[in-house]
């Protein structure tokens, strides 16, 4: 394929892998399952040896991930098949954030820019694609007639905007916050005027799209704002409050014009807005933070050590925890020891990387924002997350063959190469 294509295809993997869409016409056929089979016939015996190479190196964090799926079966069984929700999570963090991650390395053929400029396009084109379903009662009704229904939030309901995908809540907010992470590290490691453009049109888009989704990708939007600043040197504080400041000035100058053209597309426009700064507003006072807040922690007992295998159903009334948290629910369903070993399995395969990753600092913030957005849902185990995460942490090795272990200063140089166009991922890192 041409370059042009091959990103194209690329770039269509890459959105159907994070966004993982269910048809109704075939529930079970989705696309990140789909996806994951092109890439196995892409990349054939390179990704094959690509994932070896992983697991090889993990094979100690795989394994003792290998006995928490084994126990999660085996409380599945000895619940007599009531919910199979715990194992399905962890075979779809295996099939999509580990595997998934490991064949889009390969894909890329190890160049971090072009797996960015994937991730960015997708989530960017998606970003289109939630500005018009908020604006468009007859695209949301046709949506709701091919996809299955995903979340809690009804797919034809004008609050929040689904683009295309199963549902309109938290999830899809957290990925289009990874969209705008992705196009600010663009960025900075992008050396060509266009590529930079480029990246910083689609982490604007992506940013604006969370304002009609969700509060979590917003958040997260936010918090990589402030950790892009941080590690840009001096100034990067200063440049980020300034232009924190003159967008207030304009949200200021023009809110009622702008809340009024935005109430023509969708009268439900100010009830999202309000809502999506209602936290910052309110803070802890906000009535979701009060919620969660206020929601129970089984107590530890016999059944909450050893693992109740439940996700779903009991008490909770759809949760069988009682609890948002992904914390509390993977608690409650593999037991507080095995819930523990399966986090701290996790951080330490993140971590090992990270100390041989270049950028360690926006790395180490890429880390420790996944496992504070854990707080709030199951992140982790919804696979997008971790995916990216392990995607460019293995992007981010240094070449033993041609060079040392990276320095821990940030940036660091990188190889030269030739100049690169938006979509083509032959510019420098």
């Amino acid at each position: 394929m041409t370059g042009p294509a091959r990103f194209a295809v690329l770039t269509a993997l890459v959105f159907g892998l994070i966004y993982n869409i269910s048809f109704l016409a075939a529930p079970s056929v989705t696309t990140g399952r789909l996806a994951v089979l092109a890439l196995i016939c892409w990349t054939g015996r390179k990704g094959i040896r690509a994932l070896h190479g992983h697991l090889t190196r993990h094979w100690a964090g795989g394994a003792i991930l290998g006995v928490v799926s084994l126990y999660t079966a085996a409380l599945f069984f000895l619940s007599w098949g009531e919910d199979f929700s715990q194992p399905s999570r962890l075979m779809h963090l295996t099939l999509y954030s580990f595997v998934g991650a490991g064949l889009v390395v390969a894909a890329v053929d190890g160049n971090r820019l072009q797996f960015l400029q994937a991730f960015a396009a997708a989530t960017a084109v998606q970003s289109l694609l939630i500005g018009y379903s908020f604006g468009s009662v007859s695209y949301r009704e046709w949506l709701s007639s091919l996809l299955v229904q995903g979340g809690n939030i009804p797919l034809t309901r004008g609050v929040s905007a689904p683009g295309f995908s199963n549902s309109s809540g938290a999830l899809l907010s957290l990925i289009q916050g990874l969209g705008a992470f992705a196009g600010m590290l663009g960025v900075r490691l992008s050396r060509g005027r266009g590529e930079q453009v480029g990246f910083g049109a689609a982490a604007l888009l992506c940013a604006l799209s969370t304002l009609v989704v969700g509060r979590t990708g917003m958040q997260l939007t936010l918090a990589a704002a402030v950790l892009f600043a941080l590690t840009s040197g001096p100034g990067g504080l200063l440049r980020l409050g300034v232009a924190i400041g003159v967008v207030g000035l304009l949200v200021g100058l023009y809110w009622n014009p702008l809340l009024d053209a935005l109430s023509n597309i969708n009268p439900n426009a100010p009830a999202t807005l309000e809502r999506a700064f209602r936290v910052f507003v309110l803070r802890t006072d906000e009535p979701s933070v009060q919620s969660l807040l206020a929601q129970v922690v089984p107590p530890l007992g016999l059944e909450t050590t050893l693992g109740t295998g439940l996700v779903v159903g009991g008490l909770g009334g759809g949760n069988a925890s009682g609890n948002d948290s992904g914390y509390i629910q993977t608690y409650y369903a593999l037991g507080l020891p095995m819930a523990i070993i399966f986090y701290l399995t996790i951080l330490s395969v993140f971590v090992r990387l990270w100390a041989t990753s270049d950028h360690r600092r926006v790395m180490a913030g890429l880390i420790a924002l996944m496992f504070v957005v854990e707080l709030k849902e199951p992140f982790i185990l919804k696979h997008v997350y971790p995916f990216f995460a392990l995607a460019l942490l293995w992007l981010s090795q240094p070449i033993a063959a041609t060079r040392p272990p990276v320095a821990v200063t940030d940036p660091v140089p990188t190889p030269t190469g030739s100049s690169a166009q938006w979509g083509r991922g032959e510019g420098r890192e």
